[in-house]
């Protein structure tokens, strides 16, 4: 993950909440940033890094995928 260089220097730290579609093949669909924190750098970083996520595995029988709607934050921490 990339820290935004002036949410640094204004030493920002919070989090965005992402939701997205995990489609029946285990693909990665519709990102969209349902709680910003109003820098766009951040909402930027927070959906690259979602859509860059490996495919998901489904653990269920063969032929019962369906897409899924996950939300989940995103925490930006100064370390």
């Amino acid at each position: 993950m990339h820290y935004p260089e002036q949410a640094v220097k204004d030493s920002i730290e919070d989090r965005v909440i992402v939701q997205f579609l995990v489609q029946a093949d285990g693909s990665i669909t519709d990102i969209e940033v349902i709680r910003s924190l109003g820098y766009p750098e951040f909402d930027e970083e927070a959906v690259r890094v979602i859509s860059e996520m490996p495919k998901w595995v489904w653990k269920r029988d063969p032929g019962k995928y369906a897409p899924v709607r996950y939300t989940v934050p995103v925490n930006f921490k100064l370390q």
